[in-house]
């Protein structure tokens, strides 16, 4: 009778995908932020998003919203490979293939998303009116850059190694404007490179397409 008691407590129950899922969605808003970094609203939205368009589709044994948590999940938390196909028994093959069907899909989305400005036909900003009066009068948008967990090559990591322990990161610059649109992206710049020469690189080479805005039209912050 012991030995049955504690064989039972040794046991342990793994979930499938489409259980974790339903696990996730089922309960409270913060466990779905914990694991995907967003809320089980917008989560469902953006499932919902992707395969209206056709981006992501369901697959035999794997539907969208699973191939979204994956990808979700690894690029929150940097999770590997080997831990996502324990997670959501899938085999590490179906794994890659679902995070970079997902990406793919995001390459598209951030089309629709990241959107240049209209120069000509200047929209009226609907928020934060206050950030356009008194020193801010004239300005069109803000400029900043982050860093953000790159995974490089050994031979290549040295001017990757910005700050931490010995962890690699790429520098990203992104433009929104005042309606908190991001309206430009530029990501893949070495960690170590410095804000200011990202952004001068970036203006001079016209085959990034900075949106630029006119001279005539004063717009120069």
């Amino acid at each position: 009778m012991l030995a049955k008691k504690q064989r039972e407590k040794s046991c342990v129950f793994i979930l499938t995908g489409r259980e974790r899922i339903n696990k996730i969605l089922s309960g409270p808003n913060q466990i779905a932020y914990d694991s995907l970094r967003m809320n089980k609203d917008a989560f469902v939205s953006l499932c919902g998003h992707f395969r209206a368009r056709g981006w992501v589709i369901d697959s035999q044994h794997i539907d969208v919203e699973q191939k979204m948590a994956i990808f979700l999940e690894t690029i929150a938390h940097s999770v590997r490979n080997r831990i996502m196909k324990q997670k959501y028994q899938h085999s590490g093959a179906t794994i890659s293939r679902c995070f970079h069907e997902v990406l793919r899909g995001m390459l598209h989305f951030s089309k629709e998303m990241i959107v240049p400005p209209n120069f000509q036909e200047p929209s009226e900003i609907c928020i934060h009116k206050r950030l356009r009066e008194g020193p801010f009068k004239g300005v069109i948008g803000a400029i900043d850059g982050t860093l953000t967990s790159a995974q490089v090559p050994k031979s290549y990591q040295i001017p990757f190694r910005a700050r931490g322990n010995g962890d690699c990161f790429q520098n990203v610059m992104a433009v929104c404007d005042f309606d908190m649109n991001f309206i430009y992206v530029q990501a893949g710049w070495e960690g170590t490179a410095h804000d200011l020469n990202v952004l001068t690189q970036t203006v001079r080479d016209p085959a990034n397409k900075f949106p630029l805005p006119p001279i005539e039209g004063n717009h120069l912050n």
